[in-house]
């Protein structure tokens, strides 16, 4: 059935990541894409559904403040969220976290989408927050925004590199993949 080849797929995702060499020291994965409706949120919540079915403990994040996804995915709460810790109203990341239906997987949803996401992803409290996630999570599944039209996912590049770039065929041009990837 679809199902069981779309499972299959992402085990097989799973395995490839498992298998870079970037990733085996870094547990965070940022995951992104050149332009919006890419099927960069899809990738990353199934993702974080697998790793999870390993018995790892993991982490999904929206860090896409812009147009977050993953509470409506992962039917979570969006009340609060990694905006909260961003901008200085919580002081502990581990309130923003809830649990989902799949066991060993957590999510900290994006919160209150703000007037102000470059700003809040260009403070000393993402760098927190990275630190935080890295020492709680065997891996971390950060949803971020996709290259253009805006740099978010520079800013969150300065303190993870390993990058999963989803690219859908026959929709994106190439010389736009190739520039976001140059980014």
């Amino acid at each position: 059935s679809d199902v069981a080849l779309l499972s299959e797929s992402f085990r097989n995702l799973r395995t490839m990541v498992g298998l870079t060499e970037a990733v085996v020291e870094e547990p965070i994965l940022l995951v992104t894409s050149s332009v919006q409706e890419e099927g960069k949120s899809f990738v990353a919540s199934n993702l974080a559904v697998v790793m999870a079915q390993l018995g790892k403990k993991v982490l999904l994040v929206d860090g896409d403040l812009r147009r977050p996804r993953q509470h409506g995915n992962m039917r979570a709460s969006s009340e609060t969220g990694l905006v909260d810790f961003l901008s200085g109203a919580t002081a502990s990341p581990e309130s923003l976290v809830q649990k989902t239906a799949i066991p060993n997987l957590d999510i900290v949803a994006c919160g209150s989408r703000p007037p102000n996401p470059a700003e809040l992803l260009n403070t000393e409290h993402l760098a927190q927050f990275v630190a935080w996630a890295r020492g709680r999570y065997t891996r971390v599944i950060v949803d971020c925004p996709p290259v253009f039209p805006i740099s978010d996912i520079q800013l969150w590049g300065r303190h993870v590199k390993p990058t999963i770039f989803v690219t859908r065929f026959g929709r994106t041009r190439v010389p736009l993949i190739q520039t976001a990837c140059a980014r």
